[in-house]
């Protein structure tokens, strides 16, 4: 059983109504704990049905997630106006 699974919007050029067309970089892209990739791979191959569309799946690709630093000169945290706020209750719950 797949938990915390996490599917992308698939990419594409938007055709008139509700259509989506895919193209050579279109992807199917999910992200899922490393522990239950070897799951998808029973997608390989398989064949989905969207509405009345199919869309044939490939061969899954990995890429890895790493953590990063992030900067913002700005961030807006809900609860706290000020900084010297955030910094006293963040200092005290250390």
């Amino acid at each position: 059983m797949l938990r915390r699974l996490s599917i992308h919007p698939i990419s594409g050029k938007p055709e008139f109504p509700q259509l989506l067309h895919l193209t050579e970089d279109s992807c199917f892209c999910l992200r899922l704990p490393i522990n239950q990739v070897p799951l998808i791979y029973r997608l390989a191959g398989k064949t989905l049905t969207l509405n009345k569309h199919k869309i044939r799946l490939g061969l899954p690709e990995s890429q890895f997630i790493t953590p990063h630093h992030l900067y913002s000169r700005l961030a807006i945290i809900r609860g706290f106006d000020e900084p010297q706020a955030f910094i006293t209750t963040s200092i005290s719950s250390r």
